[in-house]
């Protein structure tokens, strides 16, 4: 790779093509001559050249062969370089590959290696950049190496600076992706003037480094920057730094930051000696007190966004129904009318809007990169109460259309005696249990998220990646079980609707009559059964289309939200006696008081004869008097 970031081609080198990465590793054990190990770290450079072809095997062969190349005293250049190559090669590889003991030394032995190694180095590879330079305390106390922000994601020489400075080096004003400063000041045992060689290293990401405390869940990369030096007595203070570049998590905030070093004993990240720094732009420093592999750890939580319109047509809907609702019970309860099934099926609502918070002020390493906060209770019980009064809501519709159904079919019997416990039994039974289980197979304090949504408190649908998962109680929680009773109930609405219009029509007084009373009665018992949730599996089970989505979406959201008000015009308000009861309400009423005025008008005739009278207003009034004359 050339300073332009372009590959070019070095000078031939002649192979063995016989040779296979297994065979490598152990003739690597056997034989350590300088010319056979130039060959052999050519050939694993090949042979890992292609890494979406390794497998396990392949790649922990490899990591032995590095291991045992960064062990050797080798003052050999091209071997070093060639062996580079093959890191950054390992670092195209999936992290699932990467499993094994031989693959966590990388790193560790990597950092001997430029420390021992006779040469100053300097490679750059596309996922890996190394540079070693050798100082004296006396000349040199601040050194500072970077890489340059870029148009690509690979890392090319032109983009990697060594800076190094007898006095503080100041900010560059050219942005970078990473950056680590080294402040060295010798301690009372060390020599001023003593030679100080030190190492640095850029992983493109931390497949090399296997954390079993961070476990990412959202498919983002985290760099890693080392730092070593070959004097023990010089103390440090370590300053990095991170581009937070989140391009590759859609839809997601940095919830908290983390400066962690690798544990070589813990084979894990630590943040011993680390500590974070946050300055009043919201730019992040991680200041260490040691030398070793360093990375920042993020946690992200989602960034919703809320179509208003939907929300003001939830909040307006949902309201309109609980008044008409309400109106529907109260008309009942004083006419004392026998119950009647006056379902209501709401609209999930958002009652609390997800903000992230601010950077916390301790560096506590996050267990994922994806933020959950543990339960605390509310939001849960919210989701399973309306997993419950939905669910209860459309049993009772199916069971409500059981009922028609069997009072068309038995016209004189009717539903059968045991009808009633068992619709009790059913209505208000059958949604405890599925609520029950939804929480026992999926709900955890820790991990809520499995059970329910954050931006709603409603039951959870999607996968981490966005995607539908089946395994989330939204679908065998609510919708299968929702979609069988809508199923039954499009086949109630179908017999009734078959059954009325197959009526006499000599039997009604006009035919224009009887169609509008059989549309009103087919379109009050389709509200009633809840079907206008079909608009809702329509919107789930269409291919995306923005347009259409948010047609459907508004049409869903209008019709569902306003079910309550729909069951109080069609229930209450078109019958007989709410419009008697109102009519009476109105007409006892007193009428407002209108002030009457009263006036006196005369009409006179002037002429050549004289002036007489022609008309006199009946009305006698002595406050407004008017004359009018005929000229």
């Amino acid at each position: 790779m050339n300073a332009s970031g372009t590959i070019e081609f070095g000078p031939p080198n002649e192979m063995n093509c016989s040779l296979m990465l297994s065979a490598i590793d152990k003739y690597l054990s056997d034989h350590s001559d300088e010319i056979s190990i130039q060959v052999l770290a050519y050939s694993t450079q090949i042979l890992t050249s292609r890494p979406e072809h390794l497998t396990s095997s392949n790649i922990t062969s490899a990591a032995n062969i590095l291991n045992q190349i960064f062990s050797m005293k080798t003052s050999d250049t091209t071997v070093a370089v060639a062996a580079m190559t093959t890191v950054s090669q390992l670092l195209f590889v999936s992290p699932q590959l990467v499993t094994g003991h031989d693959t966590e030394l990388i790193p560790q032995q990597l950092e001997s290696f430029l420390l021992n190694h006779t040469e100053l180095l300097n490679v750059v590879q596309p996922k890996l950049a190394i540079q070693t330079t050798q100082v004296k305390i006396s000349e040199t106390a601040f050194i500072q190496f970077q890489a340059l922000s870029g148009l690509s994601n690979n890392f090319t020489s032109s983009r990697i600076k060594l800076n190094s400075s007898k006095t503080e080096i100041k900010a560059n004003d050219i942005p970078n992706d990473m950056q680590i400063s080294i402040h060295l000041f010798p301690s009372d045992h060390a020599d001023e003037k003593e030679e100080v060689k030190m190492g640095f290293a850029l992983y493109d990401n931390d497949v090399l480094f296997q954390s079993k405390i961070f476990q990412p869940q959202l498919g983002t990369r985290r760099r890693v920057i080392s730092a070593s030096l070959d004097n023990a007595n010089i103390q440090k203070d370590v300053n990095f730094s991170f581009k937070m570049d989140v391009q590759d998590v859609l839809n997601e905030l940095v919830y908290d930051i983390a400066c962690v070093s690798w544990d070589f004993t813990l084979k894990d990240w630590s943040n011993k000696g680390c500590f974070k720094v946050l300055s009043k732009s919201g730019s992040l420093l991680c200041r260490c007190n040691h030398t070793t592999n360093f990375a920042v750890l993020m946690s992200f939580s989602p960034d919703y966004k809320y179509a208003q319109a939907l929300t003001w047509i939830s909040t307006l809907g949902c309201t309109a129904s609980i008044v008409g609702l309400g109106l529907t019970i109260l008309f009942q309860i004083v006419t004392r009318f026998s119950p009647t099934y006056c379902p209501l099926s709401p609209f999930p609502k958002k009652v609390q809007e997800y903000q992230p918070n601010s950077f916390a002020t301790e560096n506590i390493i996050p267990s994922s990169d994806l933020h959950q906060d543990p339960d605390k209770g509310p939001c849960t019980i919210f989701t399973a109460l309306m997993q419950y009064f939905l669910l209860a809501t459309f049993t009772w519709n199916t069971l409500y259309g059981a009922h028609i159904f069997l009072v068309i079919k038995k016209t004189l019997k009717g539903p059968p005696r045991w009808f009633l416990p068992f619709s009790i039994v059913m209505g208000w039974g059958s949604p405890a249990i599925i609520v029950a289980l939804s929480l026992g197979l999926t709900y955890k304090v820790e991990r809520p998220l499995d059970y329910r949504q954050e931006e709603f408190c409603w039951l959870a649908v999607l996968s981490i990646s966005g995607s539908f998962d089946i395994t989330k109680p939204m679908l065998w929680g609510f919708l299968l079980p929702v979609g069988i009773m809508l199923l039954f109930n499009t086949g109630v609405l179908v017999y009734f609707v078959h059954t009325t219009c197959n009526t006499n029509p000599l039997l009604t007084s006009t035919n224009k009559k009887t169609l509008k009373k059989k549309l009103m009665s087919s379109f009050s018992l389709g509200s009633v059964l809840g079907l206008s949730w079909v608009l809702g599996y329509l919107l789930l089970s269409m291919p995306p289309s923005p347009n259409l989505n948010i047609l459907l979406s508004v049409a869903f959201c209008v019709a569902t939200t306003t079910q309550g008000l729909q069951i109080f015009i069609l229930f209450t308000v078109r019958t007989s006696l709410f419009q008697q009861k109102f009519s009476h309400v109105v007409n006892s009423m007193p009428a407002p008081e209108i002030a009457l005025h009263s006036g006196k008008f005369i009409l006179w005739d002037n002429n050549e004869s004289g002036t007489h009278e022609l008309y006199r207003g009946i009305d006698m009034d002595s406050r407004n008097e008017n004359t009018y004359q005929n000229q």
